[in-house]
């Protein structure tokens, strides 16, 4: 039996998984404790072939995407140091950031490192993984590891990009030197950066945590799209590199600011444990089912990424957690 990446714990306090939001400073007090686990949904002709849970864990598990050549997926955990933790030890959590084998199902920590990270991203040379890294002064910089390395050497290896653009919280990369940055503040803002010049300049205000490059079906030139708030519901926007213009397209389904590219050019969201899909996302709001995973989610499905052959769906499942502190 293959070791367990995990902390040999049995279940994760209720105010330890609320604590997995908070470093992403996107969390109201009426928030609940939720339980967040990824699955792993194999598709034939858009067909759900199979369901895994692929963390099946108690706590925080989330930001899943697929590695360049679709075999592994990588993901965020959230877990105690130690496993005698106390409600007084609640600020001693650890993230980092997990690879899922597919073929084997077996899992290992990319970076066990001293500090938390969120969000890995392959980068466009297909030899890194980009973070989002929290450092003991609770600034979220943006860091970059060796996508081969192992546990024993990651952090030795790994080094920290754009040092001057602090509270990032979610990035996209448009290419080998610059990035899309969703950026903490009031209002939220995404940006443009540069890693070469470490300058960044302004987009857009108030807009959602998905940020995504379009699949090259329906952009012939780099686009990518991202939400942003339009009254309770959320309005997909997509950003022409070239350019640097902005148009307006369909309305997320509900409160859903959560969506997903499908290689054939669809637009994924969710509404409650339904997967939807938009044809007609350019034009009109015009969502049908796609996917029903309400057997194996009994809550609500929050981010999802679909692989570049379009043969698997990765999904968070959130589900309030039983007995949550008040």
């Amino acid at each position: 039996m293959s070791h367990s990446p995990f902390p040999a714990v049995n279940k994760i306090p209720n105010h330890i998984a609320r604590l997995a939001l908070l470093p992403m400073a996107i969390f109201s007090a009426a928030t609940v404790a939720v339980e967040d686990d990824v699955y792993l949904a194999e598709l034939t002709n858009n067909t759900v072939n199979s369901v895994t849970n692929v963390t099946n864990r108690p706590g925080y598990d989330n930001q899943p995407h697929f590695s360049e050549d679709g075999k592994a997926l990588l993901f965020t955990s959230m877990y105690p140091v130690s496993d005698k933790l106390t409600d007084k030890d609640a600020e001693k959590v650890q993230t980092d950031s997990m690879r899922y084998h597919i073929d084997s199902a077996a899992i290992s920590n990319l970076t066990n490192s001293s500090a938390s990270e969120y969000s890995p991203t392959i980068t466009p040379d297909g030899k890194h993984f980009s973070v989002i890294r929290v450092g003991d002064d609770g600034r979220q910089l943006l860091h970059r590891y060796p996508y081969k390395s192992t546990a024993n050497n990651a952090e030795l290896q790994g080094e920290t990009i754009l040092k001057d653009v602090f509270d990032v919280g979610y990035h996209v990369w448009l290419n080998q030197d610059e990035l899309l940055l969703f950026v903490l503040g009031e209002p939220m803002m995404l940006q443009r950066a540069s890693v070469e010049t470490g300058k960044t300049a302004m987009v857009d205000t108030d807009i959602g945590r998905t940020l995504r490059a379009l699949p090259e079906t329906v952009a012939s030139t780099p686009q990518f799209s991202y939400t942003k708030a339009k009254g309770d519901r959320w309005q997909l926007k997509v950003y022409q590199a070239d350019t640097k213009t902005v148009t307006e397209h369909s309305m997320l389904p509900g409160h859903n600011m959560y969506y997903a590219w499908h290689p054939d050019g669809s637009l994924l969201s969710a509404s409650e444990a339904k997967v939807m899909v938009n044809r007609q996302w350019q034009h009109k709001d015009e969502w049908q089912l796609f996917a029903d995973f309400s057997e194996q989610c009994q809550g609500s499905i929050t981010r999802m990424v679909v692989s570049d052959d379009s043969s698997k769906l990765a999904f968070v499942c959130s589900v309030p957690a039983a007995n949550p502190e008040k």
